[in-house]
């Protein structure tokens, strides 16, 4: 009876600790007019977000881009999403073959040090490539490798 005791009493506060480190979803991704377009299909969130893209060289060095709104100023829904160019992404110039981290992170509060965000973040990964007509399609990035999507 003890020993369930324990075990009921401590498997149920191991979860108070800390908040979950799992993102909210993924930041969805689709083609328009030959360019990406970046999107999440979770509605009611609010406050300021930071788009973040990033690809890695073959030294491990980090390259990022930022693209910074609210979602009051723009909602980013598959209807209005935000293209993936460098009109959005200062300096940015899309490769193939190249895997790039898609992340929407909360961003600063507006000088509230109170406001808590309404989300944790939403992340992806994905590589482009053109095919024979040279349109550019979406691959998926899976163990270091980019692959065509089923």
């Amino acid at each position: 009876m003890i020993s369930l005791f324990l075990f009921t009493f401590f498997s149920s506060n191991a979860y108070s600790f800390s908040k979950s480190p799992s993102f909210d979803g993924e930041v969805e991704v689709k083609i328009i007019n030959n360019t990406p377009c970046l999107y999440i299909n979770k509605t009611q969130l609010n406050g300021e977000y930071i788009l973040m893209v990033s690809k890695n060289d073959k030294e491990s060095n980090t390259t990022s881009w930022f693209y910074r709104n609210s979602f009051q100023k723009h909602y980013p829904l598959e209807n209005q999403c935000i293209l993936l160019n460098s009109s959005n992404f200062q300096n940015l110039k899309l490769l193939e073959n190249e895997a790039y981290y898609i992340n929407l992170l909360p961003g600063e509060n507006g000088g509230d040090q109170f406001a808590s965000p309404s989300f944790d973040g939403f992340a992806s990964q994905i590589c482009l490539k053109r095919n024979n007509k040279k349109q550019l399609q979406i691959q998926d990035y899976i163990y270091g490798q980019c692959m065509d999507k089923e």
